[in-house]
């Protein structure tokens, strides 16, 4: 197969032949975003690239400065505010004007999750090229662990949320065609994930004076 994608991808280069605008990275993504069960070399000259755009990973902050109800230890619990940083993924043409909209509602409800209030629900991610990734702003310490992001997500958790209930998160972009300015469509893509919820406390590593422990919490 290899000399017969080779000379494919010669021919779609000879269509999109800005190797500014078009990379060597989106001829490939090109011919595998055209093709059906084989590549396709008419697929590859006549089709338009737009941009497909998907989640692909989130990271939470559950930090003490967001809420006194939070313990820091990443892990979601009931009656906290938590931070989202997200990671999208655009997989075939050029993003313009890239936004998300997260919300917590699960596939198939007619209403919105009833344990979760959305307190940041929008983020311009601004531009995304062919086959790369964004976030909302994510840092890092020195060591790779992420410690926050610059724009966040934002939701708060009700206190009687049960425990073990999963959150489950619908996730809207939309975005512009960057590759083509006179495209006047608006493309709007939609991902799913979750995020697990834990009705716990985290006991001290030293207990140094009486405590009660109660059976509303997981301990």
């Amino acid at each position: 197969a290899a000399p017969i994608v080779s000379g494919m991808a010669a021919l779609v280069r000879s269509i999109f032949a800005d190797r500014q605008a078009y990379s060597a990275r989106f001829i490939m993504g090109h011919l595998a975003s055209t093709a059906g069960a084989t590549a396709d070399a008419f697929a590859a000259v006549t089709g338009q690239p737009e941009p497909d755009l998907k989640y692909m990973a989130h990271w939470l902050f559950d930090t003490a400065d967001l809420s006194s109800a939070n313990d820091a230890d990443g892990i979601v619990d009931a009656g906290e505010t938590v931070d989202l940083g997200v990671l999208i993924r655009n997989h075939w043409g050029g993003a313009a004007n890239a936004v998300v909209q997260l919300e917590a509602w699960g596939e198939g409800e007619p209403l919105a999750d009833p344990y979760v209030t959305m307190v940041l629900d929008t983020v311009d991610y601004g531009a995304i090229g062919s086959f790369l990734s964004a976030d909302n702003g994510v840092a890092f310490d020195s060591e790779g662990q992420a410690t926050g992001a610059a724009s966040p997500f934002r939701f708060t958790v009700s206190a009687d949320c049960p425990d073990n209930y999963v959150i489950p998160f619908r996730m809207t972009i939309t975005a512009g065609n960057a590759l083509d300015p006179a495209d006047p469509n608006i493309y709007t893509f939609e991902s799913r994930f979750e995020i697990p919820v834990r009705r716990g406390r985290e006991l001290p590593r030293i207990i140094s004076e009486s405590m009660t422990l109660t059976n509303e919490y997981l301990w």
